[in-house]
């Protein structure tokens, strides 16, 4: 009797535990697998906004370029309804590129951080493009191209790194020291 009772008590027991074991393990995967779900659509909605900064830096430098290229070109024979009219079109392809990279509502916090940079640094020499093409300095006009041609890179560099595949993301988020070198 006693070693009947001793039985059903270590059955008892151990069904006790496997239910709890058993819970627990579904609670911790369905976790795990919630917690995997959000990393993942955290990592595809920065990768998309990585992305866009990508293609809009590309899209900005070459309007930027256009744009000298208009200024530069302007002593030859030209209407100037054409060149106002194509100057404006110019204008437009530059303004877009520039919302993009204004919106910073699903950029991991690097890439906003160099966004933020290189885009005030856009603006100040954007000023100086303009001031630039009204007084004719076209010397001074190639090279503040050239210096938003590298902000627009270094955006480009960073937004690359965001834009990668989940390994190189979740590589990301280990510390320093804990990384392969």
């Amino acid at each position: 009797m006693i070693a009947q009772h001793s039985m059903a008590a270590e059955q008892s027991t151990w069904s006790w535990f496997s239910f709890v074991v058993g819970g627990l393990a579904t609670v911790g995967i369905s976790f795990l697998s919630k917690l995997i779900d959000v990393t993942v659509d955290d990592w595809k909605r920065q990768r998309e906004a990585s992305r866009a900064v990508f293609d809009a830096s590309w899209d900005l430098q070459h309007a930027v370029w256009e744009f000298v290229g208009l200024h530069m070109r302007f002593g030859v024979a030209q209407g100037v309804r054409e060149f106002e009219a194509e100057k404006q079109q110019i204008l437009a392809k530059i303004g877009s590129p520039l919302r993009v990279l204004t919106r910073d509502y699903d950029l991991p916090q690097n890439l906003i951080e160099t966004c933020r940079r290189c885009s005030d640094s856009i603006n100040l020499e954007f000023a100086n493009l303009v001031s630039f093409t009204m007084t004719g300095q076209t010397a001074e006009l190639e090279e503040s191209a050239k210096r938003i041609q590298a902000a627009c890179e270094s955006m480009r560099e960073d937004a690359r790194r965001w834009s990668q595949g989940p390994l190189q993301w979740l590589s990301r988020l280990l510390p320093q020291r804990l990384r392969r070198r």
